[in-house]
């Protein structure tokens, strides 16, 4: 199921985990945990600390992704914890 979405967001789970493995765009979603350690790990996969972002600003990320990979392009923007 996975395999056949265009762009996989989740938060930080097994799920998130399994998506970045397969072809699909993967978008992880951290609160309690690292992004920059525990994120998926594709070059175009995005992680996003949802704690230092406003909601807005979090959906805004997570359409341009989507957007890119409707049109095939890459859209690498992996996130990183800020300090």
């Amino acid at each position: 199921a996975i395999a056949a979405t265009r762009v996989f967001i989740s938060t930080d789970t097994g799920p998130m985990h399994l998506a970045s493995s397969t072809a699909v765009p993967t978008v992880g979603l951290f609160l309690a945990s690292d992004p920059g350690l525990y994120g998926p790990l594709k070059p175009d996969d995005l992680a996003i600390d949802i704690g230092r972002l406003a909601p807005g600003e979090v959906a805004l990320r997570c359409q341009q992704l989507w957007k890119a990979a409707g049109l095939g392009r890459s859209a690498a923007a992996r996130e990183q914890p800020v300090g």
